[in-house]
């Protein structure tokens, strides 16, 4: 029963750490579009 445990636990710990690494990604990825693209709209329009 403890194989089974240690395998659940080892799971959740890379599901946390992969929710993790995706919203940081999701994060970078939001800020380099709004430096480059929204912010070209920006700097084109006033």
């Amino acid at each position: 029963m403890k194989a089974h445990a240690d395998r659940r636990a080892r799971i959740a710990g890379l599901l946390a750490t992969l929710a993790m690494l995706l919203c940081l990604a999701t994060t970078n990825f939001v800020y380099a579009a709004d430096r480059t693209v929204i912010g070209e709209l920006w700097s084109a329009d006033g």
